[in-house]
């Protein structure tokens, strides 16, 4: 494989990179309005059923080509980063 095919595709990945980032943003964001509501309604910040919930909703979308401890790797730092969002306005 030519340099120049490895620029070319690791280019297409830095915007993807970008766009991952920016919906992280956008969902955070969500996340801190949650937990604004949480705090009001004396509501807990964890809530395992809806982790489990957003992992079985992604591994449906998905052709086997990760398994579940993979997603897992990919989305519990999310999920914990968002409930940090979420503690700060507790």
């Amino acid at each position: 494989m030519s340099t120049d095919t490895i620029n070319k595709l690791r280019s297409k990945i830095d915007k993807l990179d970008n766009q991952i980032f920016s919906l992280i943003l956008k969902r955070l964001k969500h996340a801190e309005k949650i937990g604004e509501i949480k705090k009001k309604s004396e509501l807990p910040i964890d809530d395992k059923n809806r982790e489990d919930q957003i992992i079985s909703r992604i591994l449906k979308r998905l052709d086997n080509d990760l398994d579940r401890n993979q997603i897992k790797q990919i989305l519990e730092p999310i999920i914990i980063i968002s409930k940090d969002f979420q503690i700060r306005k507790k």
